[in-house]
């Protein structure tokens, strides 16, 4: 699904509850064309439906330069196995994980891609570390991850049910109001602030 010129979104989040016990997660994933980088990797069961989008792009996962994950949940980064680029999120999330060898701190992308269309943003709240991605496009786009999982967190300012600190996810909520013409829920579908 195009969102605006250059930033697609490749599959929609997911989240089924029964009560409060999840049932079925699954992230957002974006794709960012300039700079051929992938937004979080949704669920290892989504891979397929990954590799399909980017064909549909006339792309495969060897094209994608670079993976930025705005946690290391494994319900944001469960595909990401399929590309052999570098991976980035927030540092406290790569030391929460164990470090793993493949993952840099978010802000050496900047130092290896020429990103001016895209800024990173810390969004605590959900957990420690989590990031945001604002795309500078024909609209301002901000991939939230579980910054805002579901529409309704944002609409009714409400934090992710599940969270570290609920003052910190209530201001990353309203920062991204105050940025975003668009805002891609970690999980749900994309919701238009300004048109």
């Amino acid at each position: 699904m195009r969102i605006c010129e250059g930033v697609y979104l490749l599959k929609v989040g997911e989240l089924e509850r029964a009560g409060d016990i999840i049932i079925k997660a699954s992230s957002s994933v974006v794709f960012i064309e300039d700079v051929l980088t992938l937004v979080d990797s949704g669920f290892s069961g989504d891979c397929q439906a990954i590799v399909s989008a980017l064909e549909m792009l006339g792309l495969s996962p060897t094209d994608v330069k670079a993976v930025i994950n705005t946690h290391l949940h494994r319900d944001h980064i469960g595909c990401n196995e399929l590309f052999c680029c570098k991976k980035y999120a927030h540092e406290l999330q790569i030391r929460a994980a164990g470090a793993p060898k493949d993952y840099l701190p978010y802000e050496e992308f900047f130092e290896r891609f020429d990103a001016r269309s895209i800024e990173i943003i810390e969004t605590h709240g959900h957990c420690y570390g989590h990031i945001s991605i604002i795309i500078h496009a024909e609209k301002e786009v901000v991939v939230a991850g579980d910054a805002i999982p579901r529409k309704g967190n944002l609409l009714q300012n409400t934090p992710p049910r599940l969270h570290v600190d609920r003052r910190a996810a209530i201001r990353s909520i309203e920062l991204i109001k105050g940025i975003a013409d668009v805002v891609i829920p970690g999980h749900d579908t994309p919701l238009v602030l300004k048109s």
